[in-house]
């Protein structure tokens, strides 16, 4: 292992990198409107918790919502009760908890390896495409990788310095991971240490078996499930069957039972390679090196031995699970990004080919996220000034030729294009999608100043709000026909979003707001980004014209 410390130029460089991070995390970070359907399911049960004042048990449109645990809404509900229940205070503690795992993945490289393959490692993972889209998003993703990391923090900690304290710590982590996401997460997590012990004793039974005996399961494992059951049997016990099968649906068949669609064994290993960019080819590249050269010097080295115990438990599990999702990786991208720190730093030890091998696969990604900068720049409305940010990976590769910086020159590349895209996204891209074409807060806005009375609820024609009980704050009632509202609002007040063309079939109805509303899944943002593009250009797209109309009573 190359322990060569830091030079200056090295700590500017990092320095750099670190605050290009914090930029794109938080830059415009409550600019979006809450995005559908996801971020609405949480959005709008913390609304609800606030306004019942029970903040125990979960709703969404005033109906109870049992599909994941309670810990990511206690977050949220923590975040708007300081910052004010808004969009900033909603993504907040996804945003925190990124920065909280990038500093867990320096914490447990700088234990195994050194500093230098703990900062390393730390780069990689601040902009896993996965895991930086997912850290601007209220959801659990980012929550259960920052306290599934913060449990193999602890227990490395404990393992290697032979103190229990350390291991007690992980086991309160695991029990909060599993109030975040789920029992199942007791095996994932469990799986992994097991599989490090095995390797880290190279497969020898009896000190595997006296390192298993100093985790002391028959004290910390009743702490986790006390911690992460609680909650769920006390929804059990107040919901009783309703509760427990949804639940048991969402957190563990959905995921981890299998339906005849088969295995596809590939999935992973295919979602990977975009979901980890910009250094998936490098860890990749890494995989094949050590098979190739039948792992030589792997256990000499635990980045490597978590790193690899870490990805294989996870392939092995969510490849037999039924569940296919790519954001269900986003927990194991700790341990590749400490796989991969091990092949930059070791970069410059290798034959041609794979030095050759490597800096490629650092360009090939470096060079298309750079274009990518460049693109946004000159297709979507911006500042020219912008130009500035967007020449930024290509002045950090000449520093890194012109100081002869040898992991500088190439490692840079990829993540500061990967950076620059990132925030030029942020600065550019969505607000141009927000501008005219996400009115959530506007159509809420036009409801509370005509129809303050929110016992009166919303109807949608044909239509899905997902989000507009959040803006509009009240009930909504979803996929009705023109029918089906008269009906429900013959002897009450009429309040309804209805395509702006059959608005002529109601009668006597006032229009407080007409414009375009997005019926396609915003989940799938580039196919949004797109939509509007073709919208401007006077294209087909999924963007329809909606009324909200209202009759009083």
């Amino acid at each position: 292992m190359n322990s060569k410390p830091i030079n200056q130029q090295e700590k500017l460089g990092l320095a750099l990198l670190s605050l290009l991070a914090i930029i794109a995390f938080f830059c415009n970070l409550g600019l979006n409107n809450i995005w559908t359907p996801n971020e609405s399911f949480y959005a709008e049960a913390i609304r609800e918790m606030w306004e019942s004042g029970n903040y125990i048990e979960v709703f969404y449109n005033y109906e109870p919502r049992f599909n994941k645990p309670i810990m990511i809404y206690w977050e949220i509900l923590l975040s708007t009760a300081i910052f004010g229940l808004n969009e900033f205070a909603i993504r907040l503690p996804s945003a925190l908890a990124g920065l909280g795992t990038i500093f867990l993945v320096y914490r447990i490289g700088q234990l195994l390896e050194g500093r230098q393959l703990g900062i390393i490692a730390a780069i990689i993972m601040t902009f896993a495409f996965q895991f930086a889209i997912n850290a601007r998003y209220a959801a659990p993703a980012i929550s259960l990788t920052f306290f599934f990391t913060l449990t193999i923090y602890y227990f490395l900690k404990g393992y290697h310095r032979n103190q229990f304290k350390y291991i007690l710590f992980a086991y309160i982590a695991l029990g909060v991971t599993i109030l975040t996401k789920g029992y199942p997460y007791l095996i994932i997590i469990g799986a992994i240490i097991v599989f490090y012990i095995l390797l880290d004793q190279r497969f020898k039974w009896k000190p595997f078996f006296k390192k298993l005996g100093f985790l002391r399961l028959y004290i910390g494992l009743p702490i986790s499930i006390i911690i992460g059951m609680t909650w769920i049997i006390y929804m059990y016990a107040t919901y009783g069957q309703d509760f427990w099968d949804i639940f048991m649906m969402e957190t563990f068949e959905r995921a981890f039972t299998r339906e005849n669609e088969g295995l596809k064994p590939f999935f992973y290993l295919e979602a990977n390679i975009w979901g980890f960019l910009p250094y998936s080819l490098t860890f990749y590249f890494g995989l094949i090196f050590l098979m190739i050269h039948r792992f030589k010097g792997f256990f000499e080295n635990k980045a490597l031995v978590i790193g690899s115990a870490w990805f294989l438990v996870m392939l092995v599990i969510f490849t037999a699970s039924k569940g296919k999702i790519p954001t269900y990786f986003i927990q194991g991208y700790p341990g590749m990004s400490l796989f991969s720190a091990y092949f930059v730093i070791q970069m410059a030890n290798y034959p041609k080919v794979w030095k050759s091998l490597f800096k490629l696969s650092f360009w090939i990604p470096g060079v298309l996220f750079t274009l990518g900068g460049f693109m946004i720049i000159f297709t979507f409305p911006a500042s020219y000034f912008l130009l500035l940010l967007a020449i930024l990976p290509i002045v950090l590769l000449i520093i890194g030729y012109n100081k002869n910086i040898e992991w500088l020159k190439v490692f840079s590349l990829p993540f500061t294009g990967f950076a620059v895209t990132y925030i030029l996204f942020s600065l550019v891209v969505f607000p141009f999608v927000e501008s005219g074409y996400r009115n959530h807060d506007k159509i809420g806005e036009a409801i509370l100043k005509r129809v303050p009375d929110q016992s009166i609820p919303l109807m949608a024609e044909h239509f899905t709000t997902w989000n507009l009980p959040y803006y509009a704050k009240r009930k909504a009632f979803d996929n009705l026909t023109p029918e089906e509202i008269k009906e429900k609002t013959k002897d009450s007040p009429l309040l309804a979003l209805v395509a702006e063309a059959n608005v002529p079939n109601y009668e006597n109805v006032e229009v407080l707001w007409t414009g375009p509303i997005y019926t396609g899944s915003e989940s799938r943002t580039l196919e949004l980004i797109l939509d509007v593009m073709k919208d401007r250009r006077g294209e087909n797209t999924r963007f329809q014209s909606f009324s909200i109309i209202f009759r009083p009573q």
